[in-house]
């Protein structure tokens, strides 16, 4: 097994009457990237400023690199690098180049400016203001300051979040960058494509509780959830008839349309049996069907 690079064991985190992190455990293995997905409000951010060592957790355990962060967030601060969920960071008339050598300053063996700017590919607007700048290429900024220091841990907080496909597409090119140069990346997102297509494992929260954990491929897999049809509600349909279908392994009632969930395409062939409808949706499952079955959160209270 590689070498355990986070570790946390029944982390709990209280504000008052409110519990915003329930007995999470998980562990993120060098090398890998490890998604914490969820809707806003999930409990995300909390758990990752308790593994940065923001904030102190109200029970359980957190281990970065083998060392609780908040005893040891200066030792730390050489080894990871973090990047919030905002841009604040930024003072809006801080040119690109002042931005590039302030981080610089806080380390002792960085990336030289050259290699920061190629890592945002901001090289050709050194001068320009950071307010002036795109919101994906703040993103990139930023994340490219977070590896100024040579770091083996990144932490991301929503890295693309708000930002168009293309903006979205180049920061995920930096990262597995990172990550085939033997880095590790913690990343939390609420986009269910890219824990998808990205993550290595990934744990998916909601009200602060783990519901899913593991790899999103195999989750699937396990769950025999490979496409989707959706078949109209009728008098004569219940979960229990659409089941027995040899070729039906999930179903979920959703509004006015069943979901039925299977491995191959012989499904729709069956389920157009049964209905006697012509035409059927049909679709791969992804990612955020497995959620939103998990949690109910969409599919049995219609809650956003």
């Amino acid at each position: 097994m590689s070498d355990l690079v986070i570790e946390v064991a029944n982390l709990v985190k209280h504000y008052g009457d409110i519990t915003a992190v329930a007995d999470v455990s998980l562990q993120v293995e060098a090398g890998t990237i490890f998604g914490l997905v969820g809707p806003n409000g999930a409990g995300k951010s909390t758990a990752i400023e308790c593994i940065e060592g923001l904030r102190t957790p109200s029970d359980g355990s957190v281990r970065v690199l083998g060392r609780p962060p908040r005893q040891h967030r200066r030792e730390l601060f050489r080894e990871i690098g973090v990047l919030p969920q905002h841009n604040e960071l930024l003072p809006s008339r801080l040119r690109v180049g002042e931005a590039v050598d302030l981080w610089r300053s806080f380390h002792h063996n960085p990336l030289s400016k050259d290699e920061t700017l190629a890592l945002c590919g901001l090289g050709g607007r050194q001068k320009a203001r950071t307010a002036r700048l795109s919101g994906g290429q703040r993103r990139r900024l930023m994340i490219a300051l977070a590896q100024v220091g040579r770091p083996r841990l990144l932490i991301l907080d929503e890295p693309s979040s708000g930002l168009d496909p293309v903006a979205r597409y180049n920061i995920w090119r930096n990262l597995n960058a990172f990550k085939e140069q033997g880095g590790t990346i913690l990343v939390s997102t609420h986009y269910m494509d890219e824990a998808e297509e990205h993550c290595d494992q990934l744990c998916l929260l909601d009200y602060g509780r783990i519901q899913v954990l593991g790899n999103p491929r195999r989750l699937m897999e396990e769950r025999r959830m490979r496409i989707l049809v959706k078949v109209p509600h009728a008098p004569d349909l219940d979960r229990d008839k659409l089941l027995a279908l040899d070729h039906a392994h999930q179903v979920e009632q959703v509004e006015n349309e069943w979901f039925v969930f299977g491995t191959t395409d012989r499904l729709y062939g069956e389920l157009k049996q049964l209905t006697g409808q012509e035409f059927l949706e049909m679709r791969p499952a992804r990612l955020e069907d497995l959620y939103l079955m998990t949690t109910g959160r969409a599919y049995r209270t219609g809650v956003d």
